[in-house]
């Protein structure tokens, strides 16, 4: 009798294991039957492990804040009142873009009245020297983002704004007439009770000319990298007690759709070179725009190879 009453209790404990387990599971499904009915609903692209592959070309749009020049200060001042009250925050970002939309109005007709109407075609028709030529030829220019021109050691000295290089048949002249704005947002102390933060905005109307002799041009680089990340979220259930089933909706997995998050598109055309007025060693990296062709780029550097060959 007392070996009956053993192997009662040993099967009682593995009855309530096996309802426990069982029980278990089924919160389970039913928990991941009402995600994917959630994931679904909010998604109509997502699809499950168990459905037939379909080939889908969704555009994926990410949306834009009306300002997305504001600095980094900016935006870590809105992200950390965005972690600590996001109705305040969002008051907060609401008003400071209508403000700043008020204020760019007014610092733009600034600079618009502003004797400063120095455009390409003005300083490629006035500024070159006796006898100079543009050369108008594939690979003759460059469409750039930004120039940075750094010492030896690696500083920048200067940068220069999103415009053009052109070669004439006696030097390389950077070029570039554009008009920005910047938007800073900074916390500017506390008074008792109230926050206060300084808005400014910022119309820059920048014009660059700096000619290049040939003899100059010590040497030229090209380089370019592109790289596309996507990412996905993929959802099930997954234990012990799963492999010892076969039941699809234990075994089930969803994906996410996928998303974007990080594009690089870069590309740079380096020279060394002696730049005047002084003809110190210096390192010019221009940044190519991401439309710019990449075989243009190329025909470019030629060009240079061309003019270093025949100079130095």
């Amino acid at each position: 009798r007392p070996r009956d009453t053993v192997a009662s209790s040993y099967t009682q404990k593995r009855s309530s294991r096996f309802l426990f387990a069982i029980f278990f599971l089924e919160v389970r499904r039913n928990r991941y039957a009402d995600q994917r009915t959630e994931t679904r609903a909010r998604h109509p692209g997502v699809r499950s492990a168990h459905a037939p592959a379909q080939v889908q070309t969704q555009e994926v749009v990410t949306a834009q804040p009306r300002h997305v020049l504001f600095d980094e200060t900016s935006r870590s001042v809105l992200q950390r009142m965005q972690k600590c009250n996001r109705i305040a925050a969002r008051r907060l970002n609401t008003m400071v873009e209508d403000m700043a939309d008020n204020m760019e109005v007014k610092a733009v007709q600034d600079i618009s009245s502003m004797p400063n109407n120095l455009d390409y075609g003005y300083m490629l028709s006035n500024l070159l020297l006796p006898g100079e030529q543009v050369v108008a030829a594939d690979g003759a220019q460059l469409l750039h983002t930004e120039v940075l021109i750094r010492n030896v050691e690696g500083a920048v000295q200067s940068k220069h704004p999103r415009g053009r290089t052109v070669l004439t048949n006696k030097r390389l002249l950077i070029l570039s007439s554009s008009s920005n704005q910047e938007t800073s947002l900074a916390p500017d102390g506390r008074h008792g009770l109230y926050s206060q933060y300084s808005l400014s905005v910022t119309a820059i109307n920048s014009v660059t000319f700096v000619p290049i002799p040939f003899e100059s041009i010590k040497s030229v680089m090209l380089s370019s990298e592109e790289a596309s990340k996507w990412t996905s979220v993929i959802n099930g259930v997954f234990s012990c007690f799963t492999l010892c089933m076969q039941s699809d909706a234990v075994n089930e997995w969803e994906s996410d759709q996928p998303t974007n998050t990080f594009v690089r598109d870069v590309r740079v055309v380096r020279l060394g070179t002696r730049l005047p007025p002084f003809y110190k060693p210096v390192v010019i990296d221009f940044r190519l725009e991401s439309f710019f062709p990449l075989r243009t780029a190329a025909a470019f550097v030629a060009k240079i190879q061309g003019v270093i060959g025949q100079t130095n």
